[in-house]
C-alpha cells in the first residue's frame, strides 16, 4: 500500500523545476527552449533530474540523452549530463558533448566545464591554454585570476613555452603580492 502511494506522489525535481506527478509527466506540453520556437516536452529532463537527485546516474544519463535528443531544456540537460560524465570518468564523452552544444550554453559555463574536463583528462594542450586564457580575461575574481595564471604558467612550462610560462607566473606573483602581501601562501592560488 505504501509503495503504491509513494509512486503516485509528486517527486522533488532538481533545482527550480515545477513539481510534476509521474502520471502527469507523460503528458505532452509545449515549452520554449530559446532555439527559435517551441518544442514538444515529454518530461524527460524532469525524470532525469529525479534520477540524478536520487543518485541513480545510469538512469539519469538515459533520460538526459532522451531530453537532449528532442532538444528539451538543453541549457540544463547538457551541463547535468556533463556532470554525470565527469563523475563516472567518461571524459571523452564530456568533451564531445560540450563541443557539440557549446552554442547552447552561456560562454562562461561552457568554458568552465571544458577547462575542468580537460584538466581532469590532463589534456594540457593549445585548446586548454586558449580556454584558460579566455577565462582569465573574463573574470574579476582575484583568486580565480590567480588560479588561471598559475595553471597557465605551469602548463606553458610543461609545453616548453618557457617565456610565456614565466610571464604568467610573474603576473601570478605580482597579483599575489598586491592582494595578499608577501606572506601569502602558495595555496591561495588554488582557491576557486
Amino acid at each position: 500500500e505504501k509503495h503504491k502511494q509513494a509512486k503516485n506522489k509528486a517527486f522533488i525535481p532538481f533545482l527550480y523545476e515545477p513539481l510534476m506527478d509521474i502520471d502527469r509527466e507523460k503528458v505532452t506540453v509545449k515549452v520554449d527552449n530559446n532555439s527559435g520556437g517551441s518544442i514538444v516536452s515529454r518530461g524527460y529532463c524532469n525524470r532525469a533530474h529525479y534520477y540524478l537527485f536520487n543518485g541513480d546516474l545510469q538512469n539519469a544519463e538515459i533520460w538526459y540523452l532522451k531530453a537532449i535528443e528532442i532538444g528539451e531544456k538543453l541549457e540544463t540537460a547538457v551541463p547535468d549530463l556533463n556532470s554525470i560524465y565527469m563523475r563516472t570518468g567518461q571524459l571523452d564523452k564530456s568533451i564531445t558533448l560540450l563541443d557539440k552544444y557549446s552554442h547552447i550554453l552561456k560562454r562562461d559555463v561552457y568554458l568552465n566545464l571544458k577547462v575542468q574536463t580537460l584538466d581532469k583528462l590532463k589534456k594540457h594542450d593549445d585548446d586548454f591554454v586558449a580556454v584558460c586564457e579566455e577565462l582569465l580575461e573574463n573574470t574579476d575574481a582575484v583568486t580565480r585570476k590567480m588560479h588561471f595564471l598559475l595553471k597557465l604558467g605551469q602548463v606553458c612550462n610543461d609545453l616548453s613555452r618557457y617565456e610565456k610560462g614565466i610571464r604568467y607566473l610573474d603576473r601570478w606573483e605580482k597579483l599575489k603580492r598586491q592582494n595578499f602581501g608577501m606572506s601569502a601562501s602558495y595555496e591561495l592560488a588554488h582557491i576557486n
